[in-house]
């Protein structure tokens, strides 16, 4: 059984570190549902954001814990900042960054063609063997088709309905939208619309009442006039008191490890923060089964032709466990999280992974935002366990034009010029620490210096 692996409190996992006898090469696409999309579903409305879309381009700095060995490679498509670097060096991620993609004029993906890579992609899309085929890796990756499959919102309905219960329902039509919303709402219930391939809150529409539910319906039927597939999962608003994920990853054996329950802390739909479950829900999932449908779970995946790493959404409720709330056949906030912890040996009581989107000055630098944090002594070190670590930069300042920027930090009146330019960003930060109080005061503390800094949480 799963369960009968101990962590360092109760019930264990094993780590996530990749445990390989050749070196890592990694890469991420953090919009990946983006592309296992077929090109003429149909989306729910939504606003089209070309800033927090630069952001998302930025995020592949995030997979820096999985490749943390000198002779490991991180492939970004820009530049991480020399400061950030530094300070991802001084924790012991001693990782190359070679640069692809957006930045084609500063590219520095010249691979060892002697050396042999075990590759760790974010998730698997149709081009991965494009992106990495001048390396010589040592392992294979499922098939983009089967990766697809699996990712599907319908899938993880399916597979729900396959081992544990019957919850909504799924539709490939306007009409069948409409009917089984209906029927949701007849019980007194709001309805969950959820796109086959939404991320994180987008392509999910809640609906309270008949009004709505006809807006929407007709919606999708103008979109089916135009040649639009609908592809949707409808389902009840369920009370959740609890949200959770587990992580896991198949081998290509059909081996399980089971890495650990993370507790999801969200605003609204969207991921907010997410942290190591406490032993009390462990235990009660373990009584409860939980990790036996996990194991069905992977098991199922495999036969289907998947192997990688795997984050099981699911969450408490007021009438008990939903175990399978969506299937994402990849790696994760969550999973990262857990590695960037293992890798640190996290000494520690607690830690949570979270974000802050922000507006930034176009004087901003990270260095002064990293030395700010040291001078308050909040800033994670080898030396000091217990703060925050900052775990991205180039989320910061991709959307401040260059021209904002003074030429040196030293040059006050160009940067005086600039201080009204701002763009929008986002810091990824992890928080260890010794209670709930302990962490508290760090994040205060760490906000307080985001907004001495220029940086404005919105």
């Amino acid at each position: 059984m799963l369960t009968e692996i101990q962590n360092n409190k109760s019930l264990n996992f094993t780590s996530p570190c990749i445990l390989s006898p050749h070196s890592t090469l990694c890469s991420a696409t953090f919009n990946s549902e983006k592309f296992w999309c077929e090109t003429d579903t149909i989306h729910l409305p939504a606003i089209i954001d070309p800033a927090q879309e630069r952001i998302v381009s930025t995020l592949d700095e995030l997979m820096f814990p999985f490749c943390p060995d000198s002779e490991d490679i991180l492939l970004t498509r820009h530049e991480l900042l020399p400061g950030h670097l530094d300070y991802l060096r001084s924790l012991g991620f001693n990782f190359q960054n070679r640069v692809v993609g957006v930045d084609i004029d500063k590219s520095t993906h010249e691979p060892d063609k002697l050396r042999h890579y075990y590759y760790s992609p974010y998730a698997v899309l149709n081009d991965w063997e494009t992106t990495v085929k001048q390396w010589t890796l040592t392992n294979s990756l499922p098939l983009f088709d089967t990766v697809k499959t699996v990712n599907s919102k319908i899938y993880s309905w399916q597979l729900r309905c396959d081992i544990t219960d019957k919850l909504g329902a799924s539709c490939f039509s306007s009409r069948e939208v409409g009917v089984e919303s209906e029927a949701i709402l007849a019980q007194g219930r709001k309805v969950l619309i959820k796109e086959a391939f939404g991320v994180s809150g987008h392509g999910s529409v809640l609906i309270d009442g008949k009004k709505a539910l006809e807006r929407i319906c007709r919606y999708i039927e103008n979109k089916e006039k135009t040649g639009g597939k609908t592809a949707f999962v409808v389902e009840p608003f369920l009370t959740k008191t609890v949200d959770f994920s587990c992580h896991f990853s198949i081998n290509v054996n059909g081996e399980i490890n089971l890495f650990g329950v993370q507790r999801m802390r969200n605003q609204g739909f969207c991921f907010n923060k997410v942290e190591p479950a406490e032993d009390s829900l462990i235990n009660l999932l373990d009584n409860q089964g939980y990790f036996e449908v996990v194991e069905k779970i992977a098991e199922t995946l495999f036969n289907d032709g998947y192997y990688g790493p795997v984050c099981l959404d699911s969450m408490l409720t007021t009438d008990g466990i939903v175990q399978i709330v969506e299937i994402n056949a990849r790696k994760s906030m969550g999973l990262i999280n857990l590695s960037f912890n293992a890798h640190l040996g996290n000494p520690t009581e607690r830690s949570v992974l979270g974000f802050y989107n922000l507006r930034v000055p176009g004087n901003f630098t990270f260095d002064d935002l990293l030395y700010r944090l040291h001078e308050r002594r909040i800033l994670l070190s080898r030396t000091n366990c217990r703060g925050a670590a900052l775990l991205n930069a180039g989320g910061l300042t991709v959307n401040i034009a260059d021209s904002a920027l003074p030429e040196s930090p030293f040059d006050m009146q160009s940067a005086d010029s600039c201080n009204s330019v701002t763009g929008v960003g986002r810091i990824y930060f992890s928080i260890l620490s010794n209670s709930a109080n302990d962490e508290n005061d760090i994040e205060k503390e760490l906000t307080n210096i985001l907004h001495e800094t220029g940086l404005k949480i919105f």
